[in-house]
């Protein structure tokens, strides 16, 4: 089975961070394809798959937030600014904020390996 065909399993959605003041000036922070422009939004493809407890706390995470692994065969081009919406294996809406960018397992750029954390309040 090819890389591609194993990184195509999922979809996603990736959205980035804009925010707008409110009446108080307050600013309201929300997540839209239009803030990444040209750059891939809709229907992305991708593998997610869970991480242990113990591989969450080796990148810095000490809560009981639920992590992911998310595997591309191209450049997605996401960072700390963008949130990635799915539904997992279970059926479960996810929000997940990206902890560490895509990096390649490879000089040719064939597979890469984002790091994922569920958004919003501890379970």
């Amino acid at each position: 089975m090819s890389i591609v065909a194993l990184c195509n399993r999922d979809t996603c959605h990736l959205r980035r961070e804009t925010s707008t003041p409110d009446a108080e000036g307050q600013a309201i922070k929300t997540w839209t394809a239009a803030a990444r422009g040209a750059l891939p939004a809709d229907g992305s493809k991708f593998r997610h798959q869970g991480l242990s407890h113990e591989e969450a706390v080796a990148y810095g995470v000490v809560g009981k937030r639920l992590m992911w692994s998310a595997f591309f065969s191209y450049d997605p081009k996401i960072d700390s600014r963008d949130h990635v919406f799915f539904t997992d294996d279970g059926g479960t809406a996810r929000e997940c904020r990206v902890i560490k960018p895509p990096q390649s397992f490879d000089s040719q750029n064939r597979l890469l390996m984002a790091i994922l954390e569920e958004f919003g309040p501890e379970k």
